[in-house]
């Protein structure tokens, strides 16, 4: 080739090179498109941002984009203006440099950083395509999601940094049981996902689900201790549970919060009642957010007697909920709901406010003076405010910290141990004692003793019930009064319901008691009778 035809074809290769940076350029505003558009559709669905916020997010990394590849397109041009065989050289190679830059970003824009596996994002563009493709040639696709139990026990006892190694070999485990056709990925947290192309029901399930509990079973190396962790799997198939992507996830996810409840550590299908049952929940939930603006909920107390002169020594605070539609209704039909939707932390809140309304009010009475217990969960304690709102209540009403008790359960002491620690410490330090409640129905309750400031232990209604007719409880009994009398604690015996039962836990040495023989929970004017009544009896009858 002459030097004039060089020098002719010259601004072709020039604009060869621009429409080539160009390529790039484009795809770097499609990532902060795509990045934008992943920060608004899973992180805005779980955090308290609003749109506004998130779209400014979203805008923020589209003009990060933009301003890079602006940059990079003035840096190369002026390489352009030299024929210098350099300056190509150059220019080819800061244009490979930006397309490997720009691939690299966009893998992980869809995988996950921890384990490298396909983020939630990744896994519904893949679960689409699958569906697609099962639409097509008439075949189905599974929908497995694997959730660790009690994963944050690991976190609470090795730290984040073992607890992510943990992590990533789960990751790899269930990426070795997946077949080359399907797709292994981890959607937040510790839940994994693992879709299976060309699968027609249970039975093409059933030998992957096989392999991968058999895998998961097998103990993780923590910091030299084999470490077994259990695990929930809730699966959902394609099309008889659902129509696309995102239908078919949620039931995924319905079998899972199934099996999690089911006490966890197996598997559960999708079925039609799951999806009732979370229709049934989303009202619930509807309902109890207009209940704490319309202030709809009451206290029962249930008193609390010495057994050796059956006298009043305490009362239980039970919350009520006064619907308008469906009367009052007992906590297990709302409270489970209110737990994971976090509605407890408002309606906890209102409890302790009320609780020592309620004592205040009966001091000025005159009733006679005695404690009043209520009960926090493991979600207000997961808050962080249970003490510093009890102090709040006492101090804005005058009142000693002795009025009061706090019941909690062995979960509320497993879930964040030490956070719960330092909040049972404050409570203490405020004056109220420490009810262990459901003894004996846990799964640490002598490492909880050892541990945590417990005043008071509650025997669970299970071990009480037919005492007369089972050895067992009757031993299991003994025991747990035998226990708190070595370390110094009171007991309670709960759902006392005959006399026989009566004369047993007595006999066996339990201090207090409560129960329908007794008195059932009572509305706050009904309860004030029954006191006062049994205070001006001289016999004090059952």
């Amino acid at each position: 080739m002459s030097a004039q035809d060089q020098h002719s074809s010259e601004p072709s290769r020039r604009l060869a090179l621009r429409l080539q940076l160009a390529g790039p350029i484009f795809v770097s505003l499609a990532a902060g498109l795509g990045v934008g558009a992943q920060v608004y559709g899973n992180v805005g669905l779980r955090t308290s941002l609003g749109p506004t916020e998130l779209m400014c997010i979203a805008f923020g990394l589209v003009g990060y984009a933009a301003l890079g590849a602006y940059a990079v397109w003035l840096t190369v041009s002026r390489g352009l203006g030299s024929p210098n065989p350099s300056n190509e050289r150059e220019l080819e190679q800061r244009v490979a440099q930006l397309s490997s830059a720009l691939e690299s970003a966009l893998h992980d824009a869809r995988h996950d950083p921890l384990t490298g596996l396909p983020n939630r994002g990744a896994m519904l563009e893949r679960l689409a395509h699958a569906i697609a493709h099962a639409r097509r040639y008439d075949h189905g696709v599974v929908m497995m999601l694997v959730d660790l139990d009690r994963f944050q026990r690991v976190n609470d006892l090795f730290g984040n940094v073992l607890a992510d190694r943990a992590l990533r070999e789960i990751g790899l485990r269930v990426a070795r049981v997946s077949r080359a056709s399907d797709v292994a990925g981890r959607l937040g947290g510790d839940v994994f996902g693992l879709v299976l192309f060309g699968a027609h029901g249970i039975p093409d399930a059933s030998a992957t689900v096989t392999q991968l509990r058999r895998s998961l079973a097998r103990p993780v190396r923590i910091d030299g201790r084999d470490v077994v962790l259990p695990a929930s799997i809730g699966i959902a198939f394609f099309p008889t549970d659902a129509r696309d992507e995102h239908e078919l996830l949620r039931r995924a996810e319905l079998a899972l919060s199934a099996a999690k409840e089911s006490g966890g550590d197996c598997i559960h299908f999708f079925e039609p009642t799951l999806h009732q049952i979370a229709q049934g929940e989303m009202e619930i939930e509807r309902e109890l957010r207009l209940a704490i603006e319309r202030k709809e909920f009451v206290l029962h107390f249930q008193p609390q007697l010495d057994l050796a002169n059956l006298r009043v020594v305490g009362a239980e605070a039970l919350i009520r909920w006064e619907h308008p539609e469906r009367g009052c209704l007992a906590p297990f039909h709302f409270l489970s709901v209110a737990e994971r939707t976090g509605l407890i932390a408002p309606i906890g809140s209102w409890v302790i406010q009320a609780v020592c309304e309620q004592r205040a009010r009966w001091d000025a009475e005159g009733l006679p003076r005695f404690p009043v217990a209520l009960n926090v969960s493991a979600e207000q304690f997961a808050s962080g405010h249970v003490a510093s709102q009890l102090r709040q209540a006492l101090e804005s009403l005058q009142m000693n910290g002795n009025e009061i008790h706090c019941e909690v359960t062995e979960t509320c002491m497993i879930r964040k141990a030490q956070e719960t620690l330092d909040q049972l410490e404050e409570l203490r330090q405020l004056g109220a004692r420490i009810a262990l409640d459901d003894f004996g129905t846990g799964y640490s309750s002598l490492t909880t003793l050892s541990k945590f400031p417990i005043d008071v232990i509650k025997i669970d209604r299970s071990f009480v019930s037919g005492i007369g007719s089972d050895p067992k409880k009757l031993s299991i009994v003994a025991g747990i009064v035998a226990l708190a009398e070595s370390l110094g604690l009171d007991t309670v015996a709960e759902g006392i319901e005959t006399e026989d039962e009566l004369a047993l836990v007595r006999d066996l040495g339990c201090a207090r008691g409560q129960g329908y023989l007794f008195s059932k929970p009572l509305p706050v004017a009904d309860f004030e009778l029954w006191v006062r009544g049994r205070a001006g009896s001289s016999e004090a009858p059952v």
